[in-house]
């Protein structure tokens, strides 16, 4: 009897399992990346035409909406 067989996956078993982990480790970075980019434009727009309307009328935007 071999002691070094193991009962599980061989190397090759392994090696696709690590090359699948790291196109799906790739995969989220990427996504996250992507999400973050998207949600920090979001707020440097909304920060850019509160201070554009802020030059324009010369006093900062008050919602005046009384509901």
């Amino acid at each position: 009897m071999d002691r070094n067989a193991s009962p599980g996956l061989n190397a090759n078993e392994i090696s696709v399992a690590i090359k699948r982990r790291r196109w799906m480790i790739l995969v989220f970075t990427v996504l996250l990346t992507a999400a973050g980019a998207a949600y920090g434009l979001l707020i440097q727009k909304e920060l850019y035409q509160i201070r554009f309307s802020f030059f324009i009328s010369g006093k900062e935007h008050i919602d005046t909406d009384t509901r």
